[in-house]
């Protein structure tokens, strides 16, 4: 099994490096601002760089005080704060979704060590495993790294671009064949940024080969059936904007205008309806530590399963008992009104990616060999 290679793909950063201090007096990275962008020659040049200006300068009170980075770039746009949409748009680099040129030049991987019912991967395991495979790393313990439970970030350089679909797939090979079923999966979608090395911690790399990507999605398709099981709750859950076809528009407006509700059915405690694992994800903050983007991140999953089968009144009532979990943190932030937006915006979720689009159709592939893994 090769999949190292000397060709490598240059290198993009985006970088948020603003820290703020709030009314509060407690200091938080500003997660909207992109402060640098940098075209990197190779990987050594982006190592050096992230290795004197990624990791925190100073003692640490919280996990947002951090520096953070994106390993693609976005184009200029302006940016006003949710809490002041009538606010005119300040120019500059934001780390918008919707602006990102959809490309990474990099793989990122996220060690949690989250399923108990496997073994921990360390550090040193990982380390060992990556010089093994011949592959280029940089290897940092995070914030919540301890000795009971390691928690490790891995970059590593690719052998060519990838979008972010692509870069799910690159995921579960290394989930299944290097880290155990240990790695977290709600880090590849377009906007999401990783928490750099904190003040405290490990940090080590290795510079030899990157990871051949094309060598890579070559060996999905044959993993186990527990080990796809990611790319089919993705494909369910992670779903594309696209223009909406008329018949979806009639059904998106009288779903918007309708506030009724199934009670007892559509409930978080109904596993017909709301998957129980997503609540562990919601308590983890799976969506960049952010409660807000988290609650819409675990919302949009379950109007999803629901094959777009829900009311607005049952995004809210759902939104509702989620925001509960964390003592309703999301409506005494951020107000009725946005949360209400949000559930609006998850409405407009439909399916998605164009049928002859190759991310589409290697998509297909992974979900047919899921299928033929279940008949066998």
């Amino acid at each position: 099994m090769n999949i190292s290679t000397k060709a490598e793909y240059p290198p993009c950063a985006s970088y948020l490096r603003e820290v703020y201090t709030g009314r509060d007096g407690v200091r938080t990275l500003h997660q909207a601002k992109i402060t640098e962008m940098i075209a990197h020659q190779n990987f050594v040049a982006f190592a050096a760089d992230f290795r004197v200006n990624e990791a925190y300068p100073q003692a640490q009170t919280h996990k947002q005080e951090s520096f953070g980075f994106l390993p693609t770039v976005f184009e200029e746009s302006g940016w006003v704060p949710r809490s002041d949409p009538g606010r005119t748009p300040l120019w500059g680099l934001w780390r918008r979704a919707e602006h990102s040129v959809r490309e990474i030049t990099l793989m990122y991987l996220d060690l949690d060590n989250a399923a108990a019912d496997r073994p921990f991967v360390t550090l040193d395991e990982m380390e060992t495993t990556l010089k093994a495979l011949g592959l280029s790393h940089i290897l940092y313990t995070s914030f919540s790294h301890t000795s009971e439970r390691h928690k490790v970030r891995a970059i590593l350089p690719v052998s060519r671009s990838l979008d972010y679909d692509t870069a799910f797939l690159v995921f579960l090979w290394f989930n299944a064949m290097v880290c155990g079923g240990q790695l977290d999966e709600a880090i590849y979608d377009d906007g999401d940024f990783l928490y750099g090395p904190p003040f405290v911690g490990q940090q080590r790399q290795w510079l030899d080969g990157s990871v051949d990507v094309d060598a890579v999605l070559a060996l999905v398709e044959d993993l186990s059936d527990e080990s796809l099981e990611p790319a089919r709750r993705r494909c369910g859950a992670v779903q594309s904007r696209r223009e909406l076809t008329p018949t979806e528009i009639a059904e998106m407006r009288a779903a918007m205008q309708d506030d009724t509700v199934r009670h007892g059915e559509v409930t978080i405690t109904n596993p017909a309806v709301f998957n129980p694992d997503w609540l562990v994800d919601l308590h983890a903050l799976c969506n960049a530590g952010s409660h807000r983007q988290t609650l819409l991140t675990i919302l949009t999953r379950a109007f999803v399963k629901s094959e777009h089968g829900l009311t607005f009144g049952e995004l809210r009532h759902l939104q509702n008992e989620l925001d509960a979990e964390w003592g309703f943190y999301c409506r005494v932030k951020y107000g009725d009104r946005e949360l209400a937006a949000d559930a609006r915006s998850v409405l407009t979720v439909r399916s998605t990616k164009p049928l002859s689009s190759p991310t589409y159709q290697r998509q297909q592939s992974v979900k047919a060999a899921l299928a033929r893994k279940r008949r066998s």
